[in-house]
């Protein structure tokens, strides 16, 4: 396994590699506007300092896939008849199976996935998170035999 080296800098360092890398009239107030309003969000300074090393923001999941995530990352996995929600076509275990419907990579949480949930008050209810490649378990390999099962149930309703 790969070692994972953390690097700091301070923003007067990142406003001086901004200036050698802008090409406008005045680097220095430009570099300090981007940092400024950069450093209310942590993750754009950190990509920003990644892409002067040339690492860029990247998913390895597209907008359409099915992917399961575990109930416990879904922030209204208290909110469900887990036992009911869980027995959802789809579903294997404590995984969810979702949808990525959005894809903004210069978020915290840049996965947008839809999901279907039975709440405790019996209504079957559709639900929107944002979360993270890291808390995707797996992608859904067999998404035909999953819309196979859904058919079978929405006949038999």
């Amino acid at each position: 396994m790969a070692k994972e080296v953390n690097v700091k800098y301070s923003t007067d360092d990142i406003i001086q590699m901004l200036q050698k890398r802008l090409l406008v009239n005045d680097p220095a107030k430009f570099a300090e506007l981007i940092v400024g309003h950069l450093s209310v969000n942590a993750t754009g300074l950190e990509q920003v300092v990644k892409a002067m090393w040339d690492i860029y923001p990247t998913t390895k999941y597209c907008v359409g896939d099915f992917v399961y995530v575990d109930k416990t990352y879904l922030p209204t996995w208290r909110d469900m008849d887990l036992e009911k929600t869980l027995q959802l076509p789809g579903n294997k275990g404590n995984l969810i199976m979702c949808e990525i419907v959005e894809i903004s990579l210069y978020s915290d949480s840049p996965l947008h996935i839809k999901y279907d949930v039975i709440r405790k008050n019996g209504e079957k209810h559709h639900e929107n998170y944002y979360t993270q490649d890291l808390l995707v378990d797996s992608r859904v390999e067999n998404l035909a035999d999953v819309l196979d099962d859904i058919e079978d149930l929405n006949n038999n309703v």
